[in-house]
């Protein structure tokens, strides 16, 4: 049965299409994200009624359970729209102790029906056979759903060194490679507030003059000219290393013609660009043709004659912008976004030339020679911000982290000579491996989505940032918006699978795996993910098709450390010791010093968790470099009983963690936690974890720390609430031992409140599950004996 259902609501100067899911401001549109759009709707919905929190979270958020602070963001991010937008009246209004209020006007304008089974509009259609852009047919405004592809130099996945105090190994910050995709049609090619996004590929440029300074200069150029718009996606590299792999090419093929067609088609693009450089007797003709992938006809082509090389970048922006506005961009959207190249850049030729050489050499994993050409760039042009952005990343994925923050400072304070797309790159960079302050760079992604609604990657990397703080309904919220744009990217993939086994959200994670599988994207991340879910679930028989999967992949060191820490998890300490062994000397015979140290580490902390000092000392003298951070070297020195030589490590600790998120609501409340427990002040450790509680879900190492502060505190109640945070929550970290401590720490907290059948019951599960440990572990020890007192 359908009904009447509003389609389109009018408020103050705003116009909101619930069906294309699109505001406008007068003439202007205004970018939302999906969930503050959804709560606008429920406003405009029930216009004059006084809205509950508790309403509005359960309409946001069904199927989900989340905080109060997840609305008031949504509030904040719906009113600092607005007012950009220029609304100046007062839309919404706080009643305090009751809810929102939506009070200006509306006026709904019905469709012809809508289905009752939804709420809110549906999500955008995936793609279909329908959505081909015949592009050589721009008037006749077909309607269009488009994918991605990545264009952008990556920035750091993982934070520099693992840190044995999150139950987590390995720390996510971001990947800050960012991607174009969009969804465009008939109404918004009348009403057009913005142009249908196009996605391109940009051919091999003919480089006819001779001079080897053009080579790939002028493709580097226009690429960087056409990703200042975010109405155009120029396909990554590294997409069509992907493509050329599948067409069964060998790696570095030349996108000549013929193939950069065959690579556009497969991958569903819609317009192929090819370009040459010519000399004509004294002077230079730059030509650019755009041809439709579906049909190979011509769509636009320009060319330009200049007197000498110095002016053919100038040539490439005049080009550039014809391209744009041929595609279907407005003027003004065009000088919005469009930077020449010399101020976006560098006017030094040369100095373009050694970084475009220098990416080329970074993607092909030749770090030292692209460390080469970036420095000559800088030194032909020392305000040549992208270069030093460039450099820096290089330094980070070799692991030298002072010379990587140094240049991203750099780039940071040059950042005024780039496009606005670059900027926010710089920008983010800055704020994930210069001051590693996730708060500030997921600020700086929210903007940046602000102006790039659709670029997938970005939404991916909004989507890690979340997630390495444990706020699980928004990392979800962005992943999926990511994969509505692109549900083919392996990262994204990766970083939607993670995040749903980390919500406990193993059906989807699992479907995801699936996803990815059939593209032939499963990667170690997705493998890893179905383990640790095997294990939650006690499916030995996954578990051994996922680690023999890792062992035939050349993840021989990563799958043994992962079975060393399942073992762990079921205390078998003796197996687990044999495994990370066996990781350690693989490692080492594969010239991963760092990794065997790092599995020494992981040993050592399982076994200080296990009450077993000495044991984890013999450990920590296998280790040939510093593993850890100063966090780490603190922690050991805290739980191996010299609070001088950790209060000396904190304090170093503290000196350089001003804006380090991770530091400053983790490592460092943690770290004195522990000192306070030790010294017998459990109170004073509760409050210094108390702040932090906000990401309580990061890991286990927060709850599990403030549950046995409480605990020791005679908070017996938020004690046992902790706990169960934690058993509650096992696709955090699966192998992580506190899920195992958890359990005997609810145990005997419920036994302190004479609650003597939960005790028993927490008990039992607990040596249910350990019921092969190695008979002398302390903790199984204890937990037989507290049993058998019970009365």
């Amino acid at each position: 049965m359908s009904l009447k259902r509003p389609s389109t609501f009018h408020f103050a100067n705003c116009v909101l299409d619930s069906a294309r899911r699109s505001l406008m401001a007068g003439e202007v549109s205004v970018p939302l994200t999906p969930k503050t759009f959804d709560l606008l709707l429920y406003f405009v919905s029930n216009p004059g009624r006084i809205l509950p929190k508790d309403e509005l979270l359960s309409a946001l958020w069904p199927d989900a359970f989340v905080e109060e602070s997840n609305l008031a963001q949504q509030m904040s991010l719906l009113r600092k729209a607005a007012a950009e937008a220029g609304v100046k009246e007062s839309l919404i209004i706080t009643i305090p102790g009751r809810g929102y209020q939506f009070v200006a006007p509306v006026e709904s304008v019905f469709a012809e029906s809508l289905s009752r089974e939804s709420e809110f509009p549906p999500a955008l259609p995936s793609q279909t056979a329908d959505t081909e852009l015949i592009l050589q047919a721009i008037r006749s405004k077909t309607t269009v759903v488009v994918e991605k592809s990545s264009t952008e130099l990556p920035a750091p996945r993982a934070l520099p060194a693992p840190s044995i105090l999150a139950g987590s190994r390995f720390r996510i910050a971001a990947a800050i490679v960012l991607l174009f995709a969009a969804v465009g049609g008939v109404y918004a090619w009348m009403h057009r507030p913005r142009p249908v996004l196009r996605k391109v590929l940009l051919a091999e440029f003919e480089n006819h003059t001779g001079e080897s300074i053009f080579d790939d200069l002028l493709e580097t150029g226009l690429r960087i000219d056409l990703e200042q718009s975010p109405f155009i996606e120029v396909m990554s590299h590294s997409m069509v290393g992907e493509a050329l792999e599948s067409m069964k090419k060998p790696d570095g093929t030349a996108l000549s013609a013929d193939v950069a067609r065959e690579v556009c088609e497969r991958e569903n693009y819609q317009v192929l660009l090819s370009g040459s450089l010519v000399r004509v007797g004294s002077e230079f003709l730059l030509s650019v043709e755009a041809t439709s992938c579906a049909t190979g006809q011509s769509i636009a082509a320009g060319k330009i004659r200049v007197s000498n090389e110095s002016e053919v970048l100038g040539a490439m922006d005049t080009l550039s912008r014809k391209l744009r506005g041929d595609l279907g961009e407005s003027n003004r959207q065009i000088a919005q976004f469009q930077v020449p190249l010399v101020l976006a850049t560098t006017s030094s030729l040369q100095a373009l030339r050694a970084y475009t050489q220098g990416l080329e050499a970074l993607d092909s994993g030749d770090g030292k020679g692209a460390q080469i050409l970036f420095e000559r760039a800088i030194a032909l042009d020392p305000t040549f911000a992208s270069a030093r952005r460039a450099l820096s990343y290089d330094y980070y994925k070799r692991l030298d982290f002072v010379q990587s923050t140094s240049f991203i400072e750099q780039a940071y304070d040059l950042r005024a000579h780039t496009t606005e797309r670059e900027r926010f790159d710089i920008e983010i960079a800055y704020n994930v491996y210069g001051l590693w302050d996730l708060e500030a760079a997921i600020a700086s992604m929210q903007l940046y989505n602000r102006t790039y609604p659709d670029n997938a990657e970005n939404w991916y990397g909004l989507s890690r940032m979340y997630s390495a703080l444990g706020e699980y309904p928004q990392a979800i919220e962005a992943g999926e918006e990511a994969y509505k744009l692109d549900p083919r990217s392996g990262d994204g993939l990766d970083t939607l699978c993670r995040v749903y086994r980390r919500a406990n959200r193993f059906a989807d994670a699992k479907r995801i795996a699936a996803s990815a599988a059939a593209l032939g994207k499963d990667s170690p991340s997705i493998h890893s993910s179905l383990f640790q879910i095997a294990f939650v679930e006690n499916d030995a028989a996954s578990m051994k098709r996922e680690s023999e999967w890792g062992l035939a992949h050349q993840q021989v060191a990563q799958t043994l450390a992962e079975l060393g820490f399942a073992s762990a998890s079921l205390g078998k300490l003796h197996e687990a010791e044999n495994y990370f062994a066996r990781a350690r000397r693989e490692a080492i015979r594969n010239g991963d010093s760092d990794f065997g140290d790092i599995a020494s580490m992981w040993m050592a902390g399982i076994l200080v968790e296990s009450d077993l000092p000495e044991r984890a000392r013999t450990y920590l003298k296998q280790m040939t470099s510093e593993a850890g951070d100063p966090g780490t070297a603190a922690y050991f020195w805290a739980r191996l009983g010299e609070p001088a030589r950790a209060q000396k490590e904190i304090a170093e600790l503290a000196s350089q963690s001003t804006h380090n998120t991770l530091h400053v609501y983790f490592d460092l409340p943690e770290l004195r936690a522990i000192l306070d427990l030790q010294a017998r002040k459990p109170a004073e450790a509760v409050a210094e974890l108390e702040p932090s509680r906000k990401y309580i879900l990061r890991d286990y190492g927060l709850p599990y720390q403030l549950a046995t502060a409480e605990a020791e505190a005679g908070m017996l109640d938020k004690a046992a609430q902790d706990y169960r945070l934690i058993l509650a929550n096992t696709g955090i970290d699966p192998l992580w031992e506190h899920c195992a401590l958890s359990q005997v720490g609810l145990a005997r907290v419920l036994a302190r409140q004479k609650d003597l059948k939960g005790a028993r019951e927490e008990y039992e599960i607990f040596l249910g599950r350990w019921k092969d440990a190695d008979p002398d572990v302390p903790l199984y020890q204890q937990a037989r004996r507290e049993l058998a007192a019970l009365p």
